[in-house]
């Protein structure tokens, strides 16, 4: 794993506006809610369609910084797994997501329950998200209720669900 930790992120995140850089893989970086906030300050000014933060410990408010960034940005490709968001960081990332150009979004791994994944239910039909990833997060029968009842209106073509807590009526609505 590189290292590179939120002053390497910052350092990396100033240069980015004169780069030419389109996948940006920070993947296991140690860059912190600090480096999130950063890179998010630079997003729109970059040419960077693909963006990898996994298993990175941003959090909420490293989220809720990048998500006030991503409807200027021209990031397709979002991976967010094991970032530890949780339901407040979800919940700020659902409402600009009809506002941003995301196609492939990755949130799995986050511990996201019912009240996160229902937000993003609400904001799916509105996105150009055809690829979700959910897998292995808090979600029970209400969240699985809530996305079967907003999958018909949005452009959505693969879903993972895979280890969640959905149980018979959450599948029930999915099927």
């Amino acid at each position: 794993d590189n290292q590179i930790g939120s002053s390497g992120c910052s350092a990396l995140a100033k240069a980015l506006p004169d780069s030419h850089i389109k996948v940006l893989n920070l993947e296991c970086t140690n860059i912190g809610n600090v480096g999130s906030s950063a890179l998010a300050g630079v997003l729109p000014n970059s040419h960077v369609t693909t963006l990898n933060l996994a298993r990175n410990l941003i959090g909420g408010a490293g989220v809720s910084a990048l998500a006030k960034a991503l409807p200027d940005s021209y990031i397709t490709v979002l991976n967010l797994e094991n970032t530890f968001i949780g339901n407040f960081g979800f919940s700020a990332l659902a409402r600009v997501l009809p506002n941003t150009q995301i196609k492939f979004l990755t949130l799995a791994r986050n511990e996201i329950g019912d009240a996160g994944v229902s937000a993003l239910a609400k904001a799916l039909p509105d996105s150009h998200v055809t690829t979700l990833n959910l897998e292995i997060n808090r979600i029970g029968e209400a969240g699985g209720s809530a996305l079967a009842n907003a999958l018909p209106n949005t452009q959505i073509k693969t879903l993972n669900l895979s280890k969640n807590e959905i149980g018979n009526e959450g599948c029930s609505a999915l099927a």
